[in-house]
């Protein structure tokens, strides 16, 4: 029997939707900022000295050294920060022995990181779950179940892009695992078991145990009048909780949206010609009774009495950040928080699972004294970083630390994602995690110039109008664009 969605949609993102802000060409020719750089077009060839996301420099010096900053970054910063005063920038060349500042304007401030706070998580779950962890949903019944009367249940474990096959394939690509795929082993003949009644009254109840996370379905540090800024988090997830298989509108309810797509995938299968299939116990199940899945611990321990019909896996964690970094999906970013927590205690809070990767970020040495993370996305205003902690994120990444290359790897570079539109000409040189919203605009990274120098960047500006985040990338990359030209200290 099918449940019924009820109750009002939740209002739709607003105010701290992550948004990539266009700008006119006019608007940019005419910018006081990119007047200050060379006439250049393209800044060498993509071939020529690409080593983005392959870490090496294994030299454990840390040490910041004073370099000279260089002239025309100087008055690109002073041009910025005379009206923009709540910037913050940090910019070293690292490889050297020790990095070596080469441009900086109080690059200690704490400010909102924006989505800059995804690369926090992205560690965080990296070390928390490892880069080779899966999640694992499942399809289970009663042992005790018979052929005339059987109950599915649906186990979730937080999978953030467990998805229909129409949704994957507009938003993941095809290595994202499917509803499809979880129900089509009970929709092939199997050896020894019975092909039962097609009709829909046979499937009898269809439950969802989405015990693995807590019933929150907001991160309680999300101020309330930003309640629509993300789709409800739970430890079920179809279509990343949007209703339909667009990214239009909120689900009110994750159990009862997964419910009415699983009972759809599987009437859609009966009606194209394949009955459903059931293994009773005296046939054997596709599953052992209790078993908890492949290594990794990829799911939740199935509940006692109960035998695993079907299971489907994600895509490993390191293509799951890239789905989350690239085009920057805040749900996914606070799906892997409330994981983190669950390997805390049962059930998984977002609370736990920032505290956890705080305990880990700082057993990395990698966060400063005042440095602040209450979520996963970035979007809680109390979330509070400096562009001194992103360039440490990136000189360990590039020198060797364990979870660097996934790290990088999972970054858009220009030309895809936040960065469709930005850094024209360095594609291949820069890897980098933008962080956008109404009044903040920061971006973070890595660059590879045409003399082969590596360099990491921070820029952070808090305190503009959605009117200014346009100019606040022209700003950014134009300083992007100049240390690709390769500034020598």
């Amino acid at each position: 029997m099918s449940t019924k969605a009820s109750g009002p949609h939740p209002p739709q993102r607003h105010r701290l939707r992550i948004a990539i802000a266009t700008a006119g060409a006019a608007t940019i020719l005419a910018s006081p900022i990119t007047a200050l750089l060379p006439s250049i077009g393209a800044v060498g060839s993509v071939a020529a000295a690409s080593r983005i996301g392959k870490p090496g420099h294994k030299i454990g010096c840390t040490a910041v050294i004073a370099g000279g900053t260089d002239s025309v970054i100087a008055k690109i910063i002073a041009t910025w920060t005379k009206k923009h005063p709540n910037t913050a920038i940090a910019l070293w060349q690292t490889d050297t022995r020790c990095p070596v500042s080469v441009g900086s304007y109080r690059p200690n401030a704490h400010l909102e990181p924006a989505s800059n706070n995804k690369l926090l998580t992205s560690i965080g779950a990296l070390l928390a779950l490892g880069p080779t962890f899966r999640y694992t949903t499942r399809l289970v019944t009663p042992d005790s179940v018979v052929t005339k009367d059987p109950v599915l249940t649906l186990v979730g474990s937080g999978d953030p892009i467990l998805a229909t096959t129409r949704y994957a394939g507009a938003y993941f690509g095809p290595a994202s695992d499917t509803l499809g795929a979880l129900v089509a082993p009970l929709t092939h003949r199997v050896a020894g078991c019975a092909t039962v009644d097609t009709t829909p009254q046979f499937l009898g109840p269809t439950g969802v145990d989405a015990s693995l996370f807590d019933h929150q379905a907001r991160n309680p540090y999300w101020y309330p009048g930003d309640i629509g800024s993300i789709q409800p988090l739970s430890a079920i997830v179809t279509n990343e909780n949007f209703a339909g298989s667009d990214q239009k509108r909120a689900v009110s309810d994750a159990v009862v949206a997964a419910a009415q797509r699983l009972e759809a995938v599987i009437h859609s299968d009966q009606a194209h010609g394949h009955p459903l299939v059931w293994c009773d116990a005296r046939h054997g199940a596709t599953g052992a009774t209790g078993a908890t899945g492949a290594t990794g611990a990829t799911g939740p321990t199935v509940p006692t009495g109960n035998r695993i019909l079907s299971q489907v896996s994600s895509p490993a964690l390191s293509t799951i950040l890239r789905l989350q970094n690239v085009p920057s999906d805040n749900f996914v970013a606070e799906q892997l928080i409330k994981t983190i927590g669950a390997r805390v205690a049962t059930p998984g809070t977002s609370a736990n699972g920032a505290a956890r990767g705080v305990s880990i970020l700082t057993q990395q040495h990698l966060l400063l004294r005042g440095d602040r993370m209450v979520d996963g996305s970035g979007l809680s205003p109390r979330n509070l970083e400096s562009p001194t902690t992103f360039t440490r994120v990136f000189l360990a990444a590039l020198r060797g630390a364990s979870w660097g290359t996934p790290l990088l790897a999972s970054l858009p570079h220009p030309g895809q994602g936040t960065l469709t539109t930005r850094l024209h000409g360095l594609s291949g040189r820069v890897r980098a995690k933008t962080g956008t919203l109404d009044h903040v605009s920061n971006i973070s990274g890595v660059v590879t110039s045409v003399n082969r120098h590596t360099y990491v960047f921070s820029i952070m500006c808090n305190g503009i109008t959605p009117a200014q985040i346009a100019d606040a990338h022209t700003f950014e990359d134009a300083i992007v664009t100049r240390l690709a030209h390769g500034v020598v200290p």
